[in-house]
């Protein structure tokens, strides 16, 4: 995947998606410091720009904790633990939309295995 930028617009906010390489893996993640907003659901659209491509992803956010900010982080090694190699921005994207919705770290690593 040659992913350009990633941005998720929240509430008509858009926040861009920073890209790291920690300890040889590239991760994607996003800190909503500013989101102000109250426990609940939310729309979103996560949009992945390719250069060539867009990829859209649009569904509900729910915020319910920072549990969701823990998920995002455990997508990659949760899913390095199944298929023993680090997603690509496609299968993540995929996998942040499960968590976005709601879904626990314990139904992310039944949904993973599921899917192997």
């Amino acid at each position: 995947d040659q992913l350009r930028k990633a941005t998720i617009l929240i509430n008509k906010k858009t926040y861009t998606l920073k890209r790291e390489t920690r300890n040889g893996k590239v991760i994607f993640y996003v800190i909503l410091t500013d989101f102000r907003h109250k426990i609940g659901k939310y729309p979103y659209t996560l949009t992945a720009d390719y250069g060539t491509t867009q990829v859209k992803e649009k569904g509900i956010i729910n915020i319910t904790a920072k549990k969701n900010i823990v998920l995002i982080q455990d997508i990659n090694q949760n899913f390095r633990a199944v298929y023993k190699r680090t997603p690509t921005f496609t299968e993540w994207l995929k996998w942040a939309t499960e968590v976005l919705a709601g879904i626990t770290k314990e139904q992310l690593q039944i949904k993973l295995q599921a899917g192997r």
